[in-house]
């Protein structure tokens, strides 16, 4: 059973994607900045503006999880060949699937560990400030 992807999908879900990072960097990039002016120079504004793109970043995010998810993609494998405009064959397929629920476990455990890294620095951060 071999699935047909239409071009005109793929190259929308490809733009949707570049989009999406060159957004998450821009929002990751210019937070210090709009912090330091919105905070040290009363320049409220700044963080309005920040927000709003990183509202445009989060509305980007949910348009192309929506695509991933209307076309079953889940892996890393086949997000890759479907933006090249392929589709995995059934036996792969059937591997990937199997794949999924150990990433599930690989999720948490990773949330997990930022959380507890997170936790660490924040307590180093109040330390060091702090006394």
């Amino acid at each position: 059973m071999k699935q047909e992807i239409s071009q005109d999908e793929v190259r929308t879900f490809n733009r949707g994607a570049r989009v999406f990072a060159a957004l998450c960097l821009l929002s990751a990039v210019t937070f210090i900045p709009a912090a330091a002016l919105g905070f040290s120079r009363n320049q409220w504004w700044v963080l309005g503006l920040w927000m709003f793109l990183y509202g445009f970043t989060v509305y980007e995010a949910f348009r192309v999880e929506k695509l991933k998810k209307n076309h079953n993609l889940h892996t890393y494998r086949e997000i890759v060949a479907y933006s090249e405009g392929r589709t995995l064959e059934e036996l792969e397929a059937a591997e990937e699937r199997g794949k999924r629920p150990y990433q599930a476990v690989f999720k948490v455990l990773g949330g997990a560990a930022v959380g507890v890294l997170l936790a660490a620095l924040a307590i180093w951060v109040a330390g060091f400030f702090g006394g």
